[in-house]
């Protein structure tokens, strides 16, 4: 089952969107904080569960925790909800469909930015990746008219 990836890449970006969503409609309530906080604390357990399971599978990693380490940690985990409470903020204000295209965007922006500035290289597959997740991209958010 070599191209398992693709199927499972496909149904986990559904589920974005369905949590996205559901995530929107507790601004509300909860505020962007709120919500943004319900977020991470529900997906905490997981994460643990599964870098537990990949450490446990590689078998001859001996992870170093320095504080280092946790720093960056910190500061990922910080910029990952603050990115999170601005893109709630930014569904409430310009609507679901334009938080979720500059959400999603990230893909082929981080493919352009990494050739530019990283000079990474994509293979012609990869590339052929990036434009079909564009392409699904405008499709899913293009603006239907009104019936």
């Amino acid at each position: 089952m070599p191209y398992l990836w693709i199927f499972v890449t496909v149904v986990a970006t559904g589920f974005q969107v369905v949590r996205n969503a559901a995530q929107r409609g507790m601004i509300g309530d909860a505020g962007p904080w709120g919500a943004t906080l319900v977020r991470f604390l529900f997906g905490l357990p997981f994460s643990l569960v599964f870098t537990a399971g990949a450490a446990m599978a590689a078998g001859e990693l001996h992870p170093v925790l320095s504080l280092a380490y946790f720093g960056f940690a910190l500061t990922g985990a910080a910029t990952q909800v603050l990115a999170t409470a601005a893109l709630l903020v930014a569904m409430r204000r310009a609507g679901f469909a334009i938080g979720t295209v500059m959400q999603q965007s990230s893909l082929p922006l981080s493919a352009v930015l990494g050739l530019l500035f990283f000079h990474d290289r994509l293979s012609a597959q990869g590339w052929w990746g990036v434009l079909a997740a564009s392409l699904g991209l405008a499709i899913l958010t293009w603006p239907r008219s009104p019936a």
